[in-house]
């Protein structure tokens, strides 16, 4: 029993229809079956990608920060940080949004940022091997915190006593636990 256009029946019992004009049936079936291939295709393509795993995140604000690019790779460790607390992956992206925010000195609230964030790694790793280094990129924070953009590197310590008492705190902690590297 042929199908007219109007009823609903299974492509494969369509009859060719006679269609005046440059489309045949058998044009017009594989234009039809072209469509909904690349319409499938199309779907496919724009799907979500998978989502990246907190090593794959990480991996990917390292490069940026070995690119120099730390306002984007900072975002990105915040959240390696709030998506897997307490993971390996979580306390280097501490002490790599710390080398961040003391790379890009572009205020003293970034200095303050960079400060917490080494301060917590050190927090969540008082045995680690990095503490030196820590305790080392904190000395220099504070210093870097007490240079004046009029004086330089020239400004009085005595003006703002406070950064200067931690900077002596830091070194001294420093000393205590590594007297060989001082010497």
């Amino acid at each position: 029993m042929p199908f007219t256009l109007y009823e609903a029946a299974p492509l494969w019992q369509i009859e060719p229809v006679n269609i005046k004009g440059p489309m045949s049936a058998r044009n017009l079936y594989s234009f039809f079956v072209l469509f909904l291939l690349s319409l499938s295709l199309c779907l496919v393509g724009c799907a979500e990608k998978a989502a990246l795993t907190v090593e794959e995140k990480y991996d990917k604000a390292i490069l940026m920060m070995e690119k120099g690019e730390y306002g984007i790779a900072e975002p990105i460790f915040s959240e390696i940080i709030r998506e897997s607390p307490g993971t390996r992956y979580a306390n280097f992206a501490y002490l790599k949004m710390g080398d961040a925010g003391l790379a890009s000195t572009d205020s003293k609230d970034r200095l303050d940022i960079a400060e917490i964030n080494y301060r917590h790694f050190l927090r969540q790793n008082p045995n680690h091997h990095l503490v030196p280094y820590v305790l080392s990129r904190l000395i220099e924070l504070n210093v870097k915190r007490n240079q004046s953009s009029l004086f330089g590197k020239s400004y009085a310590y005595a003006r703002d006593p406070g950064h200067f008492k931690v900077i002596v705190s830091d070194y001294q902690s420093f000393y205590l636990l590594f007297p060989r590297v001082c010497t």
